[in-house]
């Protein structure tokens, strides 16, 4: 049996609470998703066109297909909503 020094107060300490451990994080939370991911899967000819109309011609800004296809969706929402 090996004999060891005794441990100052804060090393006695420091140690206890390691050896203490914590608590197990929560998982139980579950936090509802605000957006959710969906495979879109489209013929190349209506990504052409789509890309093709993300451009606009007057100010020479693209704006990007993930924006285009969500605008057109909101606009085809709100004309079956009249």
């Amino acid at each position: 049996m090996a004999i060891s020094k005794k441990l100052p107060s804060y090393e006695r300490q420091v140690n206890d609470l390691i050896n203490k451990g914590g608590a197990v994080a929560n998982t139980n939370k579950k936090e509802e998703r605000t957006i959710q991911n969906i495979q879109l899967r489209l013929p190349n000819s209506l990504i052409k066109k789509i890309d093709s109309q993300c451009t606009n011609d007057d100010y020479k800004i693209k704006k990007s297909r993930h924006s285009w296809i969500l605008d057109a969706i909101l606009e085809k929402i709100d004309r079956e909503n009249v």
